[in-house]
């Protein structure tokens, strides 16, 4: 056996003691550094091994003895906290229905900045079809790229009301596009600009020409920075981002999701490879509803990430085609069942964010209920976001009071 043999959660004898791999620590072509759990402690300790010595064991007794430690102690695997970013879709509509992006925006390739900006920088906001879009700045604090968020969804409707006053951000996934409006745009307009996803189930959506579709989809997808060392640690990576985020979010989005979405964008297992790591591309917009919801969403996504890079999906309780499932056919009863079995495995997930107790219960009846068991309008983005009045960039203020809205969360009040 070699070094790059080992893997994380590898049981293996060293010295006549039983030992088990967490995960690498030091760069293994240099250095024979690993961080180690020892059996029976409670505490990783730093070991330097010598390979040849290392013995793999299939001990099932031993296995079932360190799952129930990993789910006990699973905020203990859950550290790393990536980069993270965004580029999310939206429509604006006004009184009579929809307005094309393009009537009013530019292509990708010539976007303009946007008028406001977060500590992080501006926004690139373009057309994306019928869609606008725009880039979100991304960043290791996930409050500041919340910031930037709001920064893109003002900017975007400062542009629409500059050229319709009457224009308004949607929150829609998916929007029904007039005959008319099919007929008249340019090939460019029509057509579907994003690359293709990949897809860690080798599945694809429906493929037709964009004039012969009457919809389009809003998609929110979210990139993580991150080293990726393997094909293995990718598809490891999306199958635990699909069985915890995913599912949770068919939960939470039950009322904004629509589900011919999925027709053609957002399957279960879409993702790409960008530089920077790796871009989910499953979830729809719906996050967008309320800054709270968004900080929920991608705090799971961080910790849902961070136990599929460390090959821990073992714990979560469904099958994947379960999975599947739940987030192609938008099955809300499944992805409750889902959350429902498992409830403890979910709330130790959330313990390694957030510390009260009371607050974690309170969160996993949200995923669990729906968004709209706790905000009192998701539709409504520009009072949610603070859109029309003054944002207090990362902080405590009287706009958008944290502590406030944490204690609105444990006592079960809606949160505007």
């Amino acid at each position: 056996m070699e070094l790059k043999d080992l893997q994380p959660g590898m049981m293996f004898k060293l010295n006549n003691k039983k030992y088990l791999i967490h995960h690498i620590i030091e760069g293994i072509n240099n250095r024979n550094y690993y961080n180690v759990f020892q059996q029976g402690h409670g505490m990783a300790t730093l070991y330097s091994l010598d390979i040849e010595s290392v013995e793999i064991i299939n001990d099932i007794d031993l296995k079932i003895e360190f799952n129930n430690y990993i789910k006990k102690n699973l905020r203990m695997f859950l550290s790393n906290n990536p980069m993270l970013g965004a580029d999310p879709e939206i429509f604006i509509e006004n009184q009579n229905g929809l307005i094309s992006s393009f009537d009013f925006l530019n292509n990708k390739s010539n976007a303009v900045k946007g008028k406001f900006n977060s500590y992080y920088g501006y926004n690139d906001i373009y057309s994306d079809g019928f869609q606008a879009e725009f880039t979100v700045v991304p960043g290791p604090c996930l409050s500041y790229v919340v910031d930037s968020v709001q920064a893109g969804l003002k900017s975007l409707l400062y542009l629409a009301q500059q050229f319709d006053p009457n224009a308004k951000l949607s929150l829609k996934s998916l929007m029904d596009i007039p005959f008319e409006k099919l007929c008249n745009a340019t090939e460019e307009q029509v057509s579907f600009g994003c690359m293709p996803s990949l897809n860690i189930y080798n599945m694809e959506g429906l493929k037709d020409h964009g004039r012969n579709v009457p919809f389009r989809t809003a998609g929110g997808h979210i990139h993580f920075g991150t080293k990726l060392n393997s094909s293995e640690e990718i598809s490891n990576i999306v199958k635990s981002l699909d069985a915890i985020l995913g599912v949770a979010c068919v939960s939470l989005f039950h009322s904004i999701d629509h589900p011919n979405r999925r027709l053609m964008y957002g399957l279960a297992g879409e993702y790409r490879l960008p530089k920077h790591g790796l871009e989910y591309r499953t979830l729809s917009n719906a996050w967008l509803c309320h800054p709270l919801i968004m900080n929920l969403v991608f705090d799971l996504a961080r910790k849902a990430m961070s136990l599929g890079k460390n090959n821990l999906l073992h714990v979560w309780d469904a099958k994947e085609n379960e999975t599947i499932e739940a987030i192609n056919t938008h099955n809300v009863d499944m992805a409750r069942n889902i959350l429902k079995r498992n409830e403890e495995i979910f709330k130790s997930i959330l313990s390694s964010i957030y510390t009260k107790s009371q607050l974690i219960n309170s969160i996993y009846k949200i995923f669990l209920n729906g968004c709209e068991s706790i905000i009192l309008d998701p539709n409504d983005l520009e009072k949610n976001w603070n859109l029309n009045i003054h944002w207090e960039q990362h902080c405590e203020s009287r706009y958008k009071n944290v502590s406030k809205t944490i204690k609105e969360i444990i006592e079960n009040k809606k949160v505007a």
